[in-house]
């Protein structure tokens, strides 16, 4: 059986109340005016019929609440619940009931405990290009989305264009900010361009501009380059800008730095947002969106990249490891020094995802996690007037549950943790 994931938890959910005999699902057909009388034409039975089963609301203002049936009225097809749910009951609202020795809460739970059993054997395909070698760096940080390690690869080709090299100052234009080349503090070639920010910078200032040559980067994809703050900041405190008239006077690009950690060096690689317009660029400037005071940001490498034609290669599987008590992945020198300034990526794969809102999908087969989680209902059933065919669903669904867990992968990469 092909593993495919994708069924919402509430997809789910109704799957095992079917397989389990224990739900029913339906609608409001009349709006109550209260938030206790769920009213439901095809409500059958005498009265009292439905007394402690749970209602579970899937749609409308009162959706993923739960209640208690408190008493149920034939005539009026009415269901009277205790307690109240958050606001009145309208017309047309989704429901589950289920019967009152199966808690939805419960086995939603249960849910999340089949994905949960396969934690450390079960992952979910994902890839990182957070991480960018600089020739000095051995130890490198494993990306907080990944747990396993498949493939480490290095960015050996991309087609790319030059923006500046932060060789050289820039000085098409300044505001309350002084920029020079330090050659102490940068990441590649020999300096990276300092600005210095003065108090009086304010919000919205183009703190410094240069320009250059025309370049058309209308086949590129990313903006690429080194940033370096002296105080933290958050995402879009400040703006790489690239434009088509001279000192930025009215950008083509405005490209949002990402959150900085203070006194720490962050690789770039931000999606262009207009480049078929970028046909004829002249200026590259820092723009101040938040005002944080006084402050020293460092500038390196800026590129443009057209990362779909990226070519990777795979780095060798002796020259890199994982310190698992530190987190991190590990370079031999020798990798170090032959992969320089380049991009790396790892494939790999996540953690499965808790299913903890109805809406939420599985991101691992979810016929299994249906499995799994209806022979955990059934353990939980207690049916005194039928206990043998209950066994029998029970053993039937723990068969089928690991069946479907043996046609997950095998895991053949590195584990992180």
């Amino acid at each position: 059986m092909a593993v495919v994931p994708g069924r919402s938890r509430e997809q789910i959910r109704q799957s095992i109340g079917y397989n389990a005999g224990v739900l029913r699902v339906s609608a409001t057909t009349t709006g109550s005016n209260t938030r206790t009388d769920v009213v439901d034409s095809s409500l059958r039975g005498p009265d009292n019929e439905h007394k402690g089963k749970f209602v579970w609301f899937t749609s409308g203002t009162n959706d993923e609440e739960v209640s208690v049936i408190d008493s149920s009225v034939e005539a009026t097809n009415r269901a009277v619940l205790k307690p109240a749910v958050s606001t009145t009951i309208a017309s047309g609202v989704t429901f589950e009931i289920w019967d009152e020795d199966c808690d939805p809460v419960r086995v939603n739970e249960f849910i999340n405990n089949a994905i949960e059993d396969q934690y450390g054997r079960v992952f979910v395909p994902d890839d990182d290009i957070s991480l960018y070698a600089d020739g000095r760096t051995t130890r490198f940080p494993v990306p907080s989305n990944i747990v396993q390690i498949g493939k480490f690869e290095v960015r050996t080709s991309v087609p790319a264009t030059e923006i500046h090299n932060c060789q050289a100052a820039w000085d098409e234009s300044t505001t309350n900010t002084t920029v020079t080349v330090d050659n102490k503090l940068f990441k590649r070639g020999q300096g990276a361009c300092k600005f210095v920010v003065d108090a009086a910078a304010s919000a919205a200032d183009i703190l410094a501009t240069d320009s250059f040559a025309s370049k058309d980067i209308s086949n590129r994809t990313h903006f690429e380059g080194w940033v370096w703050s002296d105080i933290a900041t958050v995402a879009g405190d400040l703006q790489l800008l690239l434009d088509d008239t001279a000192s930025c006077a009215s950008p083509l690009e405005s490209l949002n730095i990402p959150a900085l950690t203070a006194r720490t060096w962050l690789r770039l690689h931000i999606a262009l947002a207009n480049p078929e317009l970028d046909t004829a660029l002249i200026s590259v400037g820092l723009k101040l969106i938040t005002d944080n005071g006084a402050q020293i940001i460092y500038l390196d490498a800026l590129d443009t990249v057209n990362q779909d034609a990226a070519i990777f290669e795979p780095v060798n599987v002796k020259a890199w490891g994982i310190a698992r008590e530190a987190n991190e992945i590990w370079l031999s020198l020798r990798a170090r020094d032959a992969i320089g300034h380049a991009m790396l990526r790892i494939i790999g794969g996540k953690v499965p995802t808790l299913l903890n809102a109805d809406a939420t999908a599985a991101d691992i087969d979810d016929w299994y996690i249906i499995c799994r989680a209806t022979e955990l209902t059934l353990s939980m059933l207690s049916r005194a007037d039928d206990p043998t065919d209950r066994d029998k669903k029970l053993l039937m669904w723990a068969g089928r549950a690991d069946i479907a867990r043996r046609q997950f992968a095998r895991n053949n990469g590195r584990l992180v943790t």
